[in-house]
């Protein structure tokens, strides 16, 4: 009964965490969102409130605008693949809205990698920025 108990405020631990770092993307708040993510954060966790397509972190953080956001996400293994219900990624949200600057972030990460359909290269060097990163004061 303990054990059943701990798995499920574990759980809701672990969604309040993930939407915060959802809310923080959207917001642009990229020292929270670097906080949340050594908490262990979801970098690519699922939006799951009504109407919002089930979108990544990076999904909200390239349709608002915050390229510096963007790119700690990409940095810590955002998958720029990730499609929402409608089949739309990040880049494809980041052209709708017109942000340049987060479509070049986002290409650029893409372009990096020599890749097309998988960015586990590009993931890889980048988080290991991201992690230097963060241990900067």
């Amino acid at each position: 009964m303990i054990s059943k108990l701990s798995n499920i405020f574990n759980k809701y631990k672990e969604t309040r965490l993930n939407q915060k770092l959802i809310d923080a993307a959207a917001y642009g708040k990229t020292n929270k969102v670097i906080a949340l993510i050594e908490k262990g954060a979801n970098v690519n966790a699922r939006d799951n409130r009504e109407d919002w397509k089930r979108w990544t972190p990076l999904h909200w953080a390239a349709s608002c605008a915050q390229t510096e956001t963007v790119e700690t996400l990409i940095e810590a293994g955002a998958d720029l693949n990730a499609k929402d219900t409608n089949g739309m990624t990040p880049l494809d949200w980041a052209q709708m809205h017109l942000v340049e600057s987060t479509q070049k972030a986002l290409r650029d990460a893409a372009s990096s990698s020599g890749e097309t359909n998988s960015f586990r290269h590009a993931r890889k060097v980048k988080a290991a920025r991201v992690a230097t990163r963060m241990r900067r004061p």
